[in-house]
């Protein structure tokens, strides 16, 4: 069986990249952020939704798509400026 970890949600098949999740070191090693740079952001209020299952905090690969289309637009509007 093929392992869907670590691979970006563009490029996992469109069913699973809609329900699936990843957890927080998963989401740093795709997006190349670190652990530190991630809590800075969210501290800022421009980290990506979160879902908390008990202790566990995952992130969905829709919220992950999202976040990054919503910095992507903040990164083009700051260099417009």
């Amino acid at each position: 069986m093929k392992t869907l970890v670590n691979r970006a949600p563009d490029a996992l098949p469109s069913s699973v990249a809609q329900l699936g999740a990843m957890t927080i070191a998963q989401f740093c090693e795709i997006y190349h952020v670190s652990r530190v740079g991630l809590y800075k952001l969210r501290r800022h209020g421009l980290g990506p939704a979160e879902l908390q299952l008990g202790r566990k905090v995952l992130i969905t690969y829709a919220a992950a798509r999202e976040w990054e289309a919503r910095m992507t637009k903040r990164h083009t509007e700051a260099q417009a400026a």
